[in-house]
């Protein structure tokens, strides 16, 4: 992919990747450090039969990554199923957008689909190893100048060139990690008691206690974390994906334009789109629709609270604002994602 953008663009974006690597490996070290304890512990309880603990552990382990993995997979397809009936003609706008913009960016240009989602909205998707852009049915039917549309495809290519496009196994799936984790723990210790051949069995509670202590302050700390941590990452990608954009097209108005009217679509709409974790990929989504797990989830935090919708949809508006805000002092002159180049 060679990409017609100046070098110190070009930097930012290569910066980019390589902060979204790193914090990958960050919180994933740090879930496999505190399972990795737990199940120390477990077995360092159970000192006489530890091989029963890893015996568990290892094939259990598999087990949950399967379910897991088959689990989110399956999320990912229904949101990326491909709306069967569509406006055509409003096709073709997208369509010779998308080509004009990849043209202007120096990239291969992506497959373009209509999904089978609620809401005007747009997102970037991997599958199979091919690039997508993604348009919703709603999104056909709606108006649309030549210059958003340039503006919105833009936006979305940008996703590819920065590396943050939706995956089946995407990032967000940290944000139900926890959860699957617990599962795993808990799974774990019922096994291990289960069969559990000691006639001596008072010291089972021991291991209970230590699993209970570790979740509470486990899984508080992890999930407030991990969701806020990779909140500000996702906000970052967005404005720097509209920066990118507005070099692409040189017309940082018409994406700030259709970034407030696309939002405010969306808080008007009566539908939204279920699958969560795939809901932050999308061009907007001013406020995240709730699913079973982050629930469940609450109920292990000590920080989650009655408030936790109100405050997501105010630090989901607020990305709006600092997405204007960007967008604006492009338009003046001034671009904050690219602090090092010369305009």
């Amino acid at each position: 992919m060679t990409m017609s953008f100046e070098p110190q663009v070009l930097e930012s974006i290569h910066y980019n990747r390589r902060k979204i690597l790193l914090e990958e490996a960050l919180v994933l070290a740090l879930l496999l450090l505190v399972l990795f304890a737990c199940v120390f512990l477990m077995a360092f309880t159970f000192h006489k039969d530890q091989e029963l603990v890893m015996a568990v552990a290892i094939p259990l382990a598999f087990l949950v990554i399967l379910v897991y993995t088959w689990s989110t997979h399956g999320s990912f397809t229904l949101f990326t199923r491909v709306a069967s009936e569509y406006d055509e003609v409003s096709l073709e706008l997208f369509a010779d957008a998308l080509e004009n913009v990849c043209l202007g960016a120096g990239i291969t240009c992506p497959g373009l689909v209509v999904l089978d989602l609620p809401t005007v909205n747009f997102v970037t998707f991997e599958k199979r190893g091919k690039h997508y852009v993604g348009i919703t049915k709603d999104a056909t039917s709606t108006s649309f100048s030549k210059g958003e549309a340039e503006a919105i495809m833009a936006h979305e290519i940008s996703h590819i060139i920065t590396g943050d496009a939706l995956k089946p196994l995407d990032i967000w799936r940290f944000k139900v990690l926890p959860f699957t984790s617990i599962v795993f723990l808990l799974l774990l210790a019922i096994g291990i008691i289960l069969l559990w051949t000691e006639e001596d069995t008072g010291g089972i509670t021991v291991p209970i206690f230590f699993l209970s202590y570790i979740f509470i302050i486990w899984s508080g700390i992890l999930v407030t974390f991990v969701a806020k941590r990779f909140d500000i990452a996702r906000r970052h990608d967005d404005i720097l994906a509209d920066s990118i954009a507005s070099k692409i097209t040189s017309d940082p108005a018409a994406l700030s334009r259709v970034v407030q009217r696309l939002s405010e679509m969306y808080d008007a709409a009566e539908v939204l789109p279920r699958e969560g974790y795939c809901n932050r990929h999308l061009f907007v989504c001013s406020r995240e629709s709730r699913t079973a797990i982050p629930s469940i989830l609450e109920l292990f935090s000590f920080w989650q609270t009655s408030d936790t919708n109100e405050d997501e949809a105010r630090w989901e508006h607020t990305t709006i604002r600092s997405r204007v805000k960007n967008l604006e002092a492009i338009d003046q002159g001034h671009w904050p994602a690219f602090e090092s180049i010369s305009i």
